[in-house]
């Protein structure tokens, strides 16, 4: 699969240009993709409300990376959506300190 839309509209990792089925540097992507996972895991351990079984959760986070993959355009919206995910999740992060106390 040369040229096309799907060939340019992908900057993965960081030379960048291919879509990451036709990227070249596969192993890059499959690590990053699954940190991108193990990272979803370990937010959703430290923030979930009650215990939630290991298999669930990593099927969760599996499901959760690859809608954030398949709806990206290139790297930087991955990174993105990915970070704007983490962020829903992790209600406090996105909190301002109260800055009353400070002049």
């Amino acid at each position: 699969m040369k040229g096309g839309a799907a060939s340019s509209a992908w900057g993965f990792g960081f030379g960048g240009g291919a879509h990451p089925s036709v990227n070249p540097d596969w192993i890059f992507q499959l690590e990053a993709r699954q940190r991108t996972i193990n990272n979803i895991m370990t937010t959703l351990r430290m923030y979930a409300p009650v215990p939630i079984p290991e298999q669930s959760l990593q099927t969760f986070a599996l499901q959760l990376e690859e809608e954030i993959f398949n709806a990206s355009t290139s790297w930087f919206d991955y990174l993105f959506k990915y970070f704007q995910k983490m962020m829903d999740i992790c209600p406090e992060a996105n909190s301002i300190p109260n800055q009353q106390g400070k002049q």
